[in-house]
């Protein structure tokens, strides 16, 4: 079983920036790697969905929330990442929401899961 554990790339990662469109969501950073040597790599956010106004992380499959949210980001310290956005609800509303992005690192300059 694998377990939800903080993403650590924002450690080794510069210019980090999220891009949405219809099709999904994606992580890109400008990533060091053990040379120290700097790569250009993207990750693609798994299964993050709108579930009546609330980002929901699944964790796998395709993103959907970019269809039914405004505003969204990506923010990071030290101990964590998160995407927050405005999505509606059931009843047309709309609400601030956040999620928590688990187990992405930068492995030798890449994004990737862990």
């Amino acid at each position: 079983m694998a377990y939800a554990q903080p993403s650590t790339f924002q450690l080794s990662c510069e210019n980090i920036q999220l891009a949405v469109d219809q099709g999904g969501a994606r992580i890109t950073a400008n990533c060091r790697a053990m040379s120290g040597a700097w790569f250009y790599s993207e990750y693609p956010v798994p299964g993050i969905d709108n579930q009546d106004g609330q980002l929901r992380n699944r964790g796998y499959g395709p993103s959907s929330f970019q269809k039914s949210c405004r505003n969204i980001a990506l923010h990071w310290d030290d101990g964590k990442v998160e995407l927050t956005a405005i999505c509606r609800t059931l009843g047309g509303k709309e609400r601030k929401t956040r999620t928590e992005i688990h187990n992405v690192g930068n492995f030798d300059g890449k994004l990737a899961a862990f």
